[in-house]
């Protein structure tokens, strides 16, 4: 059996933020705490039941706010609206879903 994986969002609340996948983001909030001049926090981790399904929610989040991205996975965006982003379209998708079973 698979283990669980991770849409999260690292940073500060008022930005920016980074949007990755991990099996552990706690780790990953340790990890790049290392290279980073302010405080991190794991500001929302959303579960996936295999990595494919969290990478496709990731790439759509990175395609969608693309105009605000600063260098790889950092936004220039305030956490609560990097959340709301994943969580409406984790919502749409859980709701398309279910009217095609």
């Amino acid at each position: 059996m698979t283990k669980p994986v991770h849409v999260y969002v690292i940073g500060r609340p008022a930005g920016p933020v980074k949007v990755g996948v991990s099996v552990n983001p706690g780790s990953r909030v340790l990890e790049l705490q290392t290279g980073c001049p302010f405080h991190l926090e794991l500001l929302a981790s959303f579960e996936f039941k295999d990595r494919l399904d969290a990478m496709r929610e990731e790439a759509f989040f990175h395609e969608c706010y693309e105009h605000v991205r600063l260098t790889g996975e950092w936004f220039d965006l305030e956490a609560d609206l990097a959340v709301e982003g994943l969580e409406g379209n984790i919502d749409m998708r859980a709701h398309f879903a279910s009217r095609a079973a």
